[in-house]
């Protein structure tokens, strides 16, 4: 919840270009509000190559965006990646947001919107955002 853009604190902490709002407070409450919806539901946070045993389930990837600033300490292997989610679909839904995918990945639902990376929170470019799901 106190990220910017993904990135934790790349050039920015959850503040306005005013600072009169903590974003990561709103993040928290919104969270606290919605929790008791949360039922029955496992969060977690490990390398995606842990889900291969998996069935019946509806998987949500959000990686860094091939061609675009990567995590500083890690990079993906995209095209084991993309085999891995093939794999992983067989069994399970499997949606993944990115800005581009390959062929047998279908967009659902697409939004062009303002990506703000920079710590300005004023700064960006556009984008169009996408959702995919492993074409049947």
């Amino acid at each position: 919840m106190a990220s910017y853009g993904g990135r934790y604190f790349d050039g920015g902490y959850g503040r306005d270009s005013k600072g009169g709002r903590s974003i990561y407070n709103e993040r928290l409450n919104n969270f606290k509000e919605q929790a008791p919806n949360l039922n029955d539901i496992e969060f977690m946070c490990c390398d995606y190559q842990n889900f291969s045993d998996y069935k019946n389930c509806v998987f949500y990837f959000d990686p860094p965006y091939k061609d675009t600033k990567q995590y500083s300490k890690q990079s993906i292997d995209y095209d084991s990646f993309y085999d891995f989610l093939r794999k992983l679909s067989e069994n399970n839904i499997v949606l993944i947001s990115e800005y581009n995918m390959p062929d047998d990945f279908k967009c659902i639902w697409q939004k062009e919107r303002k990506v703000l990376q920079k710590s300005d929170r004023v700064t960006g470019e556009k984008a169009v955002e996408k959702l995919f799901e492993i074409r049947e």
